[in-house]
């Protein structure tokens, strides 16, 4: 999977790929938007190809993409308003509410980190120590 975390502005990934409990490559994950807004995916990183556009129009419900219903597929948006998004595989939207958020298989790391003072980018190193499905280069973004 992987671990997304967001702090004080700024959004961190590892980039590690998975195919069962087997390290298969790595990849970026994520991104920014036209409008300013960060966005980190775990799960099928495939589907960002679909559901990126969507956010890109501003992520309107009535035209949200349908996803496959197995898909392990879990994003967080961090708007240039300050709000973040929590966004579900039925791309379904939970704004926030909070200091610091994470995501991903090693998000009860990465939200301890933080707890303690890590910022986004400490929080996915601390995860990447401990979670299995977490590792490789840290990407880090900023609002």
């Amino acid at each position: 999977m992987t671990t997304i975390a967001y702090r004080d502005g700024f959004m961190a990934a590892d980039s590690l790929i998975t195919g069962g409990t087997i390290r298969v490559g790595a990849t970026t994950k994520i991104g920014r938007l036209p409008q300013g807004g960060l966005y980190g995916c775990s799960g099928w990183i495939a589907l960002l190809e679909v559901v990126v556009p969507w956010l890109e129009k501003g992520a309107p419900l009535a035209d949200r993409p349908k996803l496959p219903d197995d898909a392990d597929f879990h994003m967080l948006v961090a708007w240039p308003s300050g709000i973040v998004t929590d966004v579900d595989k039925r791309l379904q939207r939970i704004d926030l509410d909070g200091e610091f958020f994470a995501s991903g298989s090693g998000y009860e790391i990465a939200l301890g980190a933080m707890a303690m003072g890590a910022t986004a980018r400490q929080a996915v190193e601390i995860a990447s120590r401990f979670d299995i499905y977490t590792g490789g280069r840290i990407s880090t973004l900023s609002l």
